[in-house]
C-alpha cells in the first residue's frame, strides 16, 4: 500500500540540501499550512504522564515504565512524522511560488504542482513533479519548457528532465535526470485521483489539502472497491443515467483509490449534519464503489474510505463459551451479526438491558430472533418465547434451556403476569437483605410481533372482562413497567416489531431499549425513532438479513444479521444449516420445561359454571413439564428429530459406499417420543423447504408472500400515502418526486443562502438505491409530490 501526499505546503524556508531562491517581494506568498502534530505529540506525552501517575493507584505499577516509554516513543514518530510533512510541503510550496508566472497562473496554487516518489533520510527529494498549467500557456513555444527545468533546478539544486507531456490536459511530469528512462507505461497519478482531489477542492475549498492513499489491485479493500463500483453501474443503469462518454483506462489502473485523508479549513460550514452527509454522499456518487466520512470537526480533518462490501450471507459461527458470572456479567456479550469491516457485533445486556428489532415480513427479523434464542441458551441461560404469530418458534419447543414456548393469546399472558411477579419476588428478596443482585441468574424474554399480541390481548379481554375490571387489559401496561425494572434483577427482554411502534420507542420504553436493530427499509419516521434520524436505514440494500443498528457508542452501523436456520423448517439432508444447529446445541439443559396449566371454570352451588375471568388466567401456575405430561402431547422434538434423521441420512449414504443395509433409528422409536401421530410429519402444504447455497428458503403461500413483500419494498404503495405539499413544508426523509429526478429520499431541507428574501428552499436528495445525489432550489411556494408513512400505519 502507498501513500502519496497532495499539493500542501509553508511559506520557504532553506533546507538542508535545497537551494532557496526568494521570490520578489511583491510576489503573492502561499499562506502557511495548518499543522496538527504538535498537539498530537504533545497529547501522547501528556498522556505517558498521566498514565504514570493513575496506573500505580489502579495496581498496575509495573506497567508505569512501559506506558511511560510508550508514550514517549510514540510522541516522538509522531513529531518526527510531522516535521518531515512540512518540510516537504515546504519543497512543494517553493516549486509554487516559483513556477506561477510560468504556468500563467494568478497566484501561486498549491493543487497545481504535485510531489511524489520521496527518496532520501528526513526530507530528501521528490523524484517525481507534475505541474498543471493554464491553458493559455504556449505550451509549443521551445524556450517554455526549458524554462520550467531550469526553474526547478534552481530552486531544488537538482536537474530534471521531461518524462510526460499531456497538452489535452495541459500537464507535465518531471523526473530526476539520474533515473534511466523509462517507458510510456509507468507510473503516472491516477486519473481516479485526479478527480477526487478536484471534487474534495470543489465541496471544501481550493485550500483542502488532501492525502491519497491507494492499494495494488490484489488488496481485499481494492477489491472490494472494485466490486461495489462494478455493482453501483449496475444499479445506476437506469433511464435517468447515461454514459456520455467513455473513461480512458490507465495502464497503471492495478491500484485502487481506498482512502483521502483531508485537511481542511470549512469551519463552521461542515458544522451541520445535514452539510456533512450531502459531502459524504457527493463524493459516494462521484468516485467508484460506496465510500463513509469519518469527521473530526476540532481539527478540521475528514477521512474518507472506501467502504468494503459486505457479504450477502453469512453462516452462523459455533457457540464460544464465556465466563458469564456476575464479577464479569459487565463484560457478557452476545454475538448476532457483523459490520461492512467483517467486525463481530455483541448486544450487551448489562450496559443495553433490552433489544428492540424491527422488520417487515420477509427482512430477517426471525432469523436474528432465532440466533439469539440459540445464543442465550447456549450460554446455558434460561429464555422464555413468546410467539405472536404462534408458528414462527415452535421448532425450539424443546431446545434446551427454552423454558417455555407461549403461542395462545392467554398463554401471552399468563407468561407477562408471571414475569411481573417475578420481577416483584427478586425486588422483595434484595429488598429483604435475603439474596444479592449477584445471586440472582439470568432470564430472557423474547417476544415476537408484540403488535399483534396487543391487538389480540385487545379483543380477547372483552370476552373474559368481570365487573369492577379494569377498562384495558392489565397486560397492556405491563411491558414498559418491566422493561423500566427488570433489568437491576438480571431479566432482560428481546422484543420483536414489524414496524417502530410510537407506543414503545418514545420516551422511557426507547432509552430503555438500548440495543436497536431495524431489518431492512424503514420509513422516515419508524428511522427517527429508532435512529433518531430520518434519513438513516431509509435507503437499505434489498439484501435479506441486511441491517442498520445502534452500537453502544450511538453510532449506526450497517449490518449482516448472522442466517440461523430454524430447526421446524431444516430439512435432514440441508448438511450445512444441520452443523449450524449442531454448532449451537447446548452442552447442558440446566432449566427444565415449563407448561401453564389453564384455568378450569368455576362451579357455583346451583348455578352454571363461571368461565375463567382474565384474574384466571394472569394467576395461571407455571409448572414443570414433567408434573404435567398431559400438557405435553402436541409437542414435537423438533430438533432431536431433525438430528437423527440427518445422521441416518449420512449411514446410509456410508453404507451405500460400503454394501451395508442400516436400520433407520427412527422408525424403531416409542410412539410419542416426537408428539402425536398427526403431528409427527410437517405440513407441506403450509410450509416446504428448498436449499440453495447451504441456506433454507421458504415456499410455498407463506413465502411466496414473503418474496413479494420483499421485492416490493422499495416503494411499497400501501405503506405510504401520496400528498402535494409546499416545497417549504418538505421534511428530511421524505420521498419526493422532483422535477428530472423521479422519486427521491430527502436529506436536508435548508433557506437558500444566496435569497437574502427567504423565499427560496435548498432540497439536498439522493437516489433510493444511492446512485445519485444533488441538491434542487425552488421557491417555497412550489408544488412538490411526496410520500409519507400512511396514517395510523406506525401506531399499529
Amino acid at each position: 500500500m502507498q501513500t502519496t501526499r497532495s499539493p500542501r505546503g509553508n511559506a520557504a524556508l532553506t533546507l538542508t540540501g535545497v537551494e532557496s531562491v526568494s521570490a520578489p517581494s511583491a510576489a503573492p506568498r502561499l499562506p502557511p499550512s495548518r499543522k496538527t502534530w504538535p498537539v498530537s505529540a504533545y497529547s501522547c506525552l501528556v498522556g505517558a504522564v498521566a498514565a504514570q501517575g493513575v496506573l500505580p493507584l489502579a495496581g498496575f505499577s509495573q506497567m508505569t515504565i512501559l506506558a511511560g516509554a510508550g508514550g514517549v516513543a510514540l510522541a516522538t514518530a509522531t513529531a518526527v512524522n510531522g516535521l518531515r510533512k512540512d518540510r516537504r510541503n515546504e519543497v512543494r510550496d517553493l516549486l509554487a511560488e516559483g513556477l506561477y508566472r510560468l504556468m500563467e497562473l494568478p497566484a501561486p496554487q498549491r493543487r497545481r504542482v504535485r510531489c511524489w516518489r520521496w527518496r532520501g533520510l528526513l526530507v530528501g527529494h521528490p523524484q517525481r513533479i507534475r505541474l498543471d498549467y493554464a491553458p493559455i500557456v504556449n505550451d509549443t513555444d521551445p524556450l517554455w519548457l526549458p524554462s520550467i527545468l531550469d526553474k526547478v533546478e534552481a530552486r531544488l539544486g537538482l536537474t530534471y528532465r521531461l518524462v510526460a507531456h499531456d497538452p489535452a490536459r495541459c500537464r507535465i511530469i518531471l523526473g530526476l535526470q539520474t533515473e534511466t528512462v523509462e517507458t510510456e507505461e509507468e507510473e503516472v497519478f491516477p486519473e481516479v485521483v485526479e478527480r477526487a482531489e478536484r471534487i474534495i477542492h470543489e465541496l471544501l475549498g481550493e485550500n483542502a489539502e488532501i492525502e491519497v492513499t491507494w492499494a495494488a489491485a490484489d488488496h481485499p479493500l481494492a477489491r472490494d472497491a472494485a466490486a461495489e463500483a462494478a455493482s453501483g453501474a449496475e444499479r445506476g443503469s437506469g433511464d435517468d443515467l447515461v454514459t456520455l462518454r467513455e473513461r480512458p483506462v490507465t495502464k497503471v489502473a492495478e491500484k485502487h483509490l481506498i482512502a483521502l485523508e483531508v485537511e481542511h479549513t470549512a469551519g463552521a460550514r461542515v458544522a451541520s449534519l445535514a452539510v456533512r452527509t450531502r459531502i459524504q454522499r457527493t463524493v459516494s456518487t462521484m468516485l467508484p464503489g460506496r465510500w463513509r466520512a469519518l469527521w473530526d470537526l476540532e481539527n478540521e480533518v475528514v477521512r474518507f474510505e472506501a467502504r468494503p462490501r459486505m457479504p450477502d450471507n453469512v453462516p452462523h459461527p459455533p457457540f464460544t463459551p464465556q465466563q458469564a458470572d456476575h464479577r464479569r456479567w459487565r463484560q457478557v456479550r452476545i454475538p448476532w451479526g457483523v459490520d461492512e469491516n467483517g467486525e463481530t457485533l455483541y448486544w450487551r445486556p448489562a450496559l443495553e438491558p433490552h433489544m428492540v428489532v424491527t422488520g417487515t415480513t420477509g427482512g430477517g427479523k426471525t432469523v436474528l430472533l432465532d440466533g439469539l434464542i440459540l445464543e442465550i441458551c447456549a450460554n446455558d441461560w434460561p429464555c422464555i418465547l413468546i410467539d405472536g404469530k404462534g408458528t414462527e418458534f415452535l421448532g425450539f419447543a424443546t431446545w434446551p434451556n427454552v423454558q417455555l414456548v407461549a403461542t395462545e393469546t392467554w398463554e401471552h399472558v399468563a407468561v407477562l403476569h408471571h414475569v411481573r411477579r417475578l420481577v416483584e419476588e427478586r425486588r422483595k428478596m434484595v429488598k429483604r437483605g435475603q439474596k444479592q443482585e449477584a445471586d440472582f441468574s439470568p432470564l430472557f424474554l423474547v417476544i415476537d410481533e408484540y403488535a399483534d399480541i396487543r391487538d389480540e390481548v385487545t379483543r380477547w379481554y372483552l370476552s373474559v372482562k368481570r365487573s369492577g375490571d379494569p377498562a384495558k387489559a392489565p397486560m397492556l401496561l405491563m411491558l414498559a413497567s418491566i422493561a423500566r425494572i427488570a433489568r437491576s434483577f438480571k431479566i432482560h427482554i428481546v422484543l420483536g416489531l414489524q414496524r417502530p411502534d410510537t407506543e414503545f420507542l418514545t420516551g422511557e420504553m426507547r432509552d430503555n431499549m438500548r440495543a436497536r436493530v431495524a431489518m431492512g427499509k424503514l420509513s422516515p419516521d419508524g428511522s427517527k425513532m429508532m435512529f433518531d434520524s430520518y434519513s438513516a436505514g431509509v435507503a437499505v440494500p434489498k439484501i435479506a438479513g441486511r441491517a442498520n443498528c445502534m452500537d453502544g457508542d450511538n453510532r449506526i452501523r450497517e449490518a449482516q444479521v448472522w442466517w440461523t436456520p430454524d430447526p421446524r423448517r431444516v430439512e435432514p439432508d440441508n448438511v450445512a444449516d444441520v452443523e449450524i444447529l449442531r454448532g449451537l446445541l447446548p452442552q447442558s439443559n440446566s432449566h427444565e420445561r415449563l407448561v401453564i396449566v389453564p384455568p378450569s371454570a368455576k362451579q357455583s352451588e346451583g348455578k352454571e359454571a363461571d368461565a375463567p375471568s382474565y384474574q384466571d388466567y394472569a394467576n395461571a401456575a407455571l409448572v414443570p413439564a414433567r408434573e404435567r405430561p398431559d400438557l405435553e402431547e402436541h409437542v414435537i422434538d423438533y430438533h432431536r428429530k431433525l438430528f437423527l434423521q440427518a445422521d441416518n441420512l449420512r449411514d446410509e449414504a456410508h453404507s451405500q459406499d460400503m454394501g451395508v443395509l442400516v436400520e433407520n433409528p427412527v422408525a424403531e422409536l416409542p410412539a410419542g417420543s416426537f408428539g402425536s401421530p398427526s403431528n409427527a410429519t410437517w405440513e407441506e402444504d403450509d410450509f416446504t423447504t428448498e436449499t440453495s447455497g447451504g441456506r433454507t428458503k421458504a415456499s410455498g403461500s407463506a413465502a411466496a408472500e414473503e418474496d413479494a413483500q420483499w421485492a416490493n419494498a422499495q416503494l411499497d404503495p400501501d405503506a405510504v400515502d401520496e400528498i402535494i405539499v409546499p416545497a417549504a413544508d418538505v421534511r428530511e426523509g421524505d420521498v419526493a418526486q422532483l422535477e428530472g429526478t423521479g422519486w427521491v429520499l430527502i436529506d436536508a431541507v435548508e433557506e437558500d443562502p444566496m435569497d437574502p428574501e427567504q423565499m427560496y428552499r435548498v432540497l439536498s436528495w439522493r437516489a433510493l438505491d444511492d446512485s445519485d445525489a444533488g441538491l434542487h432550489s425552488c421557491e417555497g411556494g412550489q408544488l412538490i409530490t411526496v410520500q409519507r408513512v400512511a396514517s395510523g400505519l406506525d401506531d399499529q
